[in-house]
């Protein structure tokens, strides 16, 4: 709001029937403003102070909500329908599956106000199907949120898009990484979405190669790292593993689609029949 600005603050001029008083009759006066603005400033009125779809989302609940109605709802902080930081109860998305945990976020959507507005809620993971994870939409307009759930106790969070009226696939940030479970994460390379994935290659060759299946189609590897662990032990070796006299005695020598297939090749310079070899490898695709 902008204050007024006058030349002459405050001051009116009087308009009045000289005729009525000389005869003493009663008379109306008119008064006008007459203070040479030179801000207008902005009228104080309704739609100024607090428009009805201001006063209809902070007090849903209340007929012809009044400034004190809606001050007294932001103090107690009573976010309607979980709304804010209120102390409802949040609502269940309900469903195991992605298209039915979608289906129920999307109700939620609707059910928000039209615009630039935040709900939470809880959810089953849309991906694996399980657990019990945390949610909050920030929604754009209709056919346009972000999702963000989160898994308190592993601390990892899914990310989604409902992005012109269409769900993206969820995406991961910091992910569980079990062993031979694809995810696709947040991050980009080129602007493709990334990949990760944690493989138990098995037990690696002696003195000579070792084909680790990275992936049943062919990707694009962007980067592999990985470590030995050695049979009976929980200790690890990173890769490239040296030897005692300082030789490379295991490595990772190169990743390529070989068969429709992604394969990384690992070299054993020794004896490493006894060694366990696992890789983390990330990846694009080509669609």
């Amino acid at each position: 709001m902008k204050d007024r600005l006058a030349k002459y603050p405050g001051r009116y001029t009087a308009i009045v029937d000289t005729e009525k008083i000389e005869k003493g009759v009663p008379f109306n006066i008119e008064i006008a403003r007459d203070d040479e603005p030179t801000v207008e400033g902005t009228p104080y009125n309704k739609e100024s102070v607090l428009p009805d779809s201001v006063a209809e989302a902070i007090c849903p609940d209340v007929e012809d909500p009044t400034p004190a109605d809606v001050f007294n709802a932001l103090h107690t902080k009573k976010a309607p329908a979980g709304f804010g930081y209120g102390g409802e109860q949040l609502p269940v998305v309900e469903g195991t599956t992605t298209d039915a945990i979608n289906a129920g976020i999307l109700e939620l959507i609707k059910a928000m106000p039209p615009i630039f507005c935040t709900r939470q809620f809880k959810c089953k993971n849309p991906v694996t199907g399980g657990g019990h994870l945390y949610g909050t939409i920030y929604k754009q307009n209709d056919t346009n949120a972000v999702v963000v759930l989160h898994q308190l106790s592993y601390r990892y969070e899914l990310r989604g898009q409902y992005t012109q009226g269409v769900w993206q696939e969820w995406e991961w940030n910091n992910p569980p990484m079990l062993e031979g479970k694809e995810y696709r994460t947040t991050e980009r390379f080129n602007d493709k979405p990334v990949y990760v994935k944690l493989i138990n290659g098995g037990l690696l060759a002696n003195n000579a190669s070792k084909f680790v299946t990275l992936s049943g189609e062919a990707v694009n590897v962007i980067e592999v790292k990985g470590f030995l662990q050695r049979s009976g032990e929980s200790g690890c070796f990173p890769l490239p593993r040296f030897g005692i006299s300082g030789s490379m005695s295991a490595f990772v020598y190169a990743a390529y689609v070989n068969n429709a297939q992604t394969v990384a090749n690992v070299i054993s310079t020794e004896d490493m029949s006894n060694y366990t070899v696992f890789l983390s490898v990330k990846y694009t695709k080509a669609t």
